[in-house]
Parts: structure tokens; C-alpha cells; sequence
């Protein structure tokens, strides 16, 4: 996931801290981090970063309707209680206090971080994130890799909203997503200590509303682990896309696809098998104006990875479904 991790250390939650309820809805969501220049802020108190991300919020924010300025409010407001929460802990009053104030630190800079592309632009309308945060202090260790460990399992996810009364994420949209959204995250608590999701709306139409799905799950170690995904959403049948959907009943259609995203990958796909990269297609799609998109993905490896590909439509039409995409445009892609 597009997080920048400053000075990460997973956190106990005491006895008497808040453990918030997960709830994953469109009025919900969670914070990472992009990589902006903050060093001056890396040995600034807690509550001079604090006063950064209010100042930040409200410029960034003020574009929006006063429901989009109330609702990011009331998100920020949830993220300053669960950084209160999840940086707590027992122990020397003294060391206590300089820990507090480092986790607190880390994770004010970590929003603080976010701050500027909170807020961008899909089609013509203003999308915006708010986020939701939990928080669980377990009994037990899940994972039985560290029995000095305290048992919290921390989960954040990066949640939309379209800041507009008549929004194109209602309709069911919202509801269906959540719905993938809780399948990635359901086994978090047995498979990492912490899970972040981010979901950021990629494109909007007159048919379609596309969305990428990024997750990241810590285990321990140096990283964590990442997982690529989208979800698209046909808006006049209001259902969600499956991408062998997309194609006529003949298997040459896929299988036709499959070459031309490969052509364009180029040297990217030497020594990944078919199979792979049909997977890659499978799970990361997006229907976009004029193209079928293949996200960003991990390649070789970690490092080698897999480019943004665009590939038109118009050298897909013989391959697609007559009503895919239901308003064929002719405009060609940009850059990709």
C-alpha cells in the first residue's frame, strides 16, 4: 500500500484505552500516507504536528460542500482519538511519555502526509477520503511469533466519497464495495498485526464506476505485505464487473487479450507466465474512457513491477461483448 512508514513500531493497547469499532460504510474510512517533505516536523512535538494537519485539512478542505468540509471533520476527529488509543501503553511514567510522544509523532506525519491528495478530481466530479479505524486488543497471539508481543491488531481503511448530493457511488456502489472490501480484510487478525486498505476511485462515467483496491498487511519484519486489486461497477445494471464478463463466449477472446497487454508490457513480463499475468488482468482491471486499464501491479518481484498499461478499446472491439463498454469512445488513452 502508498504508505510512508516513519519510525513503524506496533503498539500495545492498555486495559483502559478505546477499542473502536471496525465498521467498513460509505460514511467510513482510514488514513495512510504519501511521500511528502517532512523533516522539519521528524523531532517536532506531537501537538506542533497536530496543529499542522488542522491548518492542512482546513485549506485542503475548504473547496468542498459543507457536508464534505463537516465529513472530513468528523473523520479527522476519529483519527485523533485512535492515535490517542493505539499509542498508549503501560509502564515507566518517563519512558512512557517519550514513547507516546514518538508514536504519536509518527502517525501525525503520516496523515499529515496524506493531507494534499485527499482531495482530487474524477471526471467532473470532487472525490474526497474520510477514515475509518480499529482498533482490537486480542487474548491471544494469533500468529504465536512473539509471546512478549502485546496483542493489538490494528486496521485502517482509505474510504471515498463523492462530495455531491446525488452521488455516483450510491445505487448500491458503496454497499457492493464494502462488501470486497470486508473479504480482503477479514482474515487480517490471523494473518498480520496490522491491515490497510485504500481504496481510491479511478474512474467515472456514464456506465461505470471503476475503483482500485490497495492493501497492505504486516506480519513483522522489514515490510509489509502488498496486494493489488480493483472493483468495477456497471451503473445501469447495478452490478459489479467480473472481467471474463467483458468478453464474447469464444476462449480466443481472452486468451487474444491476454497478447495484447503482454505486447505492451514489453521486457516487463519476461519470466512471468501466462498464467500470472492473466491473473493480473483478472484482479486489476478498469474500465476507463477509451481503454481497458491494467493497474500497476508486482511484476518479477517487489521491485520489478508490472507498468500501468492502457489498451484501447477499439483494438479490443472484436474481442468484447457488443455493450462493452456501453458508450464506445473513440478517444485514444493518454500516454500509456
Amino acid at each position: 500500500m502508498q504508505m510512508t512508514f516513519i519510525g513503524w513500531r506496533l503498539r500495545g493497547l492498555s486495559p483502559r484505552a478505546f477499542a473502536f469499532c471496525i465498521c467498513i460504510a460509505p460514511h467510513c474510512a482510514s488514513v495512510g500516507a504519501a511521500s511528502n517533505d517532512l523533516t522539519d516536523l521528524l523531532n517536532a512535538p506531537p501537538q506542533v504536528v497536530r496543529a499542522r494537519i488542522d491548518s492542512a485539512s482546513a485549506q485542503v478542505h475548504a473547496s468542498l460542500t459543507p457536508l464534505g468540509q463537516e465529513a472530513t471533520k468528523r473523520s479527522l476527529g476519529r483519527f485523533y482519538k485512535w492515535a490517542g488509543a493505539y499509542c498508549s501503553d503501560d509502564g515507566d511514567q518517563q519512558a512512557r511519555n517519550a514513547d507516546i510522544d514518538s508514536c504519536l509523532r509518527n502517525q501525525y506525519i503520516n496523515y499529515l502526509a496524506r493531507i494534499p491528495n485527499s482531495v482530487y478530481r474524477v471526471a467532473n466530479w470532487t472525490a474526497y477520503e474520510t477514515g475509518i479505524y480499529g482498533l482490537i486488543w486480542a487474548d491471544d497471539d494469533l500468529q504465536g511469533q512473539d509471546e512478549s508481543r502485546p496483542f493489538t491488531w490494528d486496521l485502517q481503511v482509505i474510504w471515498p466519497r463523492i462530495d455531491a448530493v446525488n452521488s455516483p457511488l450510491s445505487d448500491g456502489f458503496s454497499k457492493a464495495l464494502a462488501a470486497q472490501v470486508h473479504t480482503y480484510e477479514s482474515s487480517w487478525a490471523s494473518s498480520g498485526w496490522g491491515r490497510w486498505i485504500e481504496v481510491r476511485i479511478a474512474g467515472i462515467s456514464e456506465c461505470y464506476v471503476s475503483a482500485t483496491v490497495t492493501g497492505s498487511t504486516y506480519s513483522g519484519g522489514a515490510h509489509p505485505y502488498e496486494d493489488y486489486g480493483t472493483f468495477n461497477w456497471d451503473r445501469r445494471t447495478k452490478r459489479p464487473i467480473a472481467y471474463p464478463s467483458l468478453f464474447q463466449a469464444n476462449p480466443v477472446a481472452q486468451t487474444e487479450a491476454l497478447g495484447l497487454y503482454k505486447k505492451r508490457l514489453g521486457q516487463s513480463a519476461a519470466g512471468i507466465s501466462d498464467e500470472s499475468l492473466l491473473q493480473s488482468m483478472q484482479s486489476g482491471f478498469l474500465l476507463m474512457d477509451g481503454a481497458l486499464r491494467i493497474i500497476e501491479q508486482e511484476g518479477r518481484s517487489r521491485i520489478e513491477r508490472l507498468p500501468e498499461i492502457d489498451i484501447p478499446f477499439e483494438e479490443l472491439s472484436a474481442l468484447l461483448l457488443p455493450a462493452i463498454p456501453c458508450n464506445r469512445v473513440s478517444a485514444k488513452p493518454s500516454g500509456k
